[in-house]
């Protein structure tokens, strides 16, 4: 048996062993090319994507930077101009405000009040409705200020105070904007975007201090017209048979 089998593994196992060989180099080169194709489709992507940020990423030129840095001057100069008038506007208003405050009735605990015309409420210096019990109405003299002649001026002395601290936030953002424009690698995209939102932010105090302001105004309702009839037109009257 054995002299018969080993004759015929000699002579079959050469072609056997070149057809497994050539099977493992077509796997190995599929695998391969396999690999390169992937690596292929990888860089094509890298440079695709390389190529989309060099297209997004535009420095901007030095006349933008230039004109941009002018703009910023502009309203720095505003911005400080609104200061200005903001802390004349408070001088006066807290003048007033302590005057009132002077003539007010002062509570025990220190508290200055004002009685609403009406005796209903009685407000303190800032703002605070006092509750029913604290104070008698009857007992603040009709010569102390009353609540009508100190909230406007108490309101308005908020208003200044708020648009004095958004003035100073914007003067902060026009530095930092300055800063951004002067450093290496400047791009378009973010002078566009500054621009923008120095535009969108700007406080009303600043622009009213810029070259051609124009406050907006509310336009005018739309009068209605009045003795407007409609005009029916009528045909000929129908005349009946003539008499004889």
């Amino acid at each position: 048996m054995q002299s018969i089998a080993s004759p015929f593994l000699k002579q079959s196992s050469p072609s056997l062993t070149s057809a497994w060989i050539k099977a493992d180099h077509l796997k190995k080169f599929e695998a391969q090319r396999d690999k390169r194709m992937r690596n292929e489709k990888q860089a094509d992507e890298a440079d695709a994507d390389f190529f989309d940020l060099a297209i997004s990423v535009v420095l901007a030129t030095m006349e933008e930077i230039e004109a941009f840095q002018v703009k910023l001057d502009e309203y720095d100069e505003a911005t400080v101009q609104a200061l200005i008038a903001n802390n004349e506007q408070l001088d006066a208003v807290q003048n007033e405000m302590n005057d009132l405050l002077d003539r007010a009735h002062v509570m025990e605990d220190g508290r200055r009040v004002f009685r609403t015309e009406d005796r209903s409420a009685i407000y303190d210096e800032n703002g605070e409705k006092l509750g029913h019990g604290e104070i008698d109405a009857d007992a603040i003299s009709g010569a102390s200020p009353t609540w009508e002649e100190y909230e406007p001026v108490y309101t308005e002395r908020q208003h200044l105070l708020q648009e004095r601290q958004q003035l100073i936030e914007f003067q902060d953002k026009l530095d930092e904007a300055r800063e951004l424009s002067g450093a290496e690698g400047f791009t378009k995209d973010e002078l566009d975007e500054l621009d923008t939102e120095l535009e969108e932010t700007m406080p009303e105090a600043v622009a009213r201090q810029l070259p051609g302001y124009e406050p907006e105004t509310p336009s005018a309702p739309t009068a209605a017209l009045d003795g407007v009839k409609a005009v029916i037109s009528v045909g000929p009257d129908v005349l009946g048979p003539s008499g004889p």
